[in-house]
């Protein structure tokens, strides 16, 4: 006589079959988390890289006859940086033509918390007299960004 062979699974290879579904989806999702902070941060590098071009081409082109630069503001607490593009001798006695808030996922570490920056284009030349750096990070983690204005009239960006 044969005897019958029960098929299926036990509740303990069930249980173990769910736990390493549970433990690739975690890590799966914090990947994924991880790479958005990171585009998110690079979105931002790009666009904050191609405004300084434009204030350098503004002030180089001297648009509206004027001198152009940008002004960097951390404000204390989070989820309120910002820049705007200016024109004028400076930023003090400028027109303000556009701001940009950050994204509130990410923030300036430097300009430091509660300072600002002012970047100004020499006008005819859109040159500035020394070199400056602006870096961007996530707020939760993912990467951070530098973008670097040299006294040559290059404007370049790195992700970390």
């Amino acid at each position: 006589m044969q005897l019958k062979k029960d098929r299926g699974f036990s509740l303990v290879e069930l249980l173990v079959a769910i736990a390493i579904m549970a433990i690739l989806a975690t890590v799966g999702f914090s990947s994924y988390a991880g790479f958005k902070n990171k585009q998110s941060v690079e979105a931002e590098v790009t666009k904050l890289t191609a405004t300084i071009r434009e204030a350098m081409e503004l002030s180089r082109s001297q648009a509206d006859g004027s001198q152009w630069g940008v002004h960097f503001a951390n404000p204390t607490g989070t989820g309120n940086d910002f820049y705007e593009i200016w024109k004028g001798t400076s930023y003090a006695s400028s027109t303000v033509t556009s701001r940009v808030n950050l994204t509130t996922n990410v923030r300036f570490t430097d300009p430091a918390d509660g300072s600002t920056k002012d970047v100004s284009f020499g006008k005819s030349t859109g040159l500035i007299t020394a070199s400056s750096s602006v870096v961007i990070e996530s707020l939760t983690s993912g990467g951070t960004g530098r973008v670097n204005i040299d006294t040559s009239g290059r404007v370049d960006y790195t992700l970390n």
